[in-house]
């Protein structure tokens, strides 16, 4: 659970900052959950892998939105 609340930090961080750092902040927040559902899956644990994808769902909306363009859209796409 620190692990989230951690990642969930770096996420609001990173969407303030904004710019490259705030992007580079959102990639190694993306990066933490997309590792976290592989650690904790589902059928063990649905409680914390319906937050973690709810919350990587969120990150990469924000990405998306922030980044623009065609590559923004892709993002949006995932």
């Amino acid at each position: 659970m620190r692990t989230s609340i951690r990642v969930d930090f770096q996420q609001n961080q990173a969407a303030r900052l904004g710019g490259a750092a705030g992007a580079q902040m959102m990639q190694e927040a993306i990066a933490s959950y997309r590792a976290a559902l592989v650690a904790s899956p589902s059928d063990k644990f649905p409680d914390q892998w319906y937050r973690t994808t709810h919350n990587l769902a969120n990150a990469l909306q924000t990405q998306g939105e922030t980044t623009g363009g065609a590559e923004g859209a892709a993002l949006l796409a995932q």
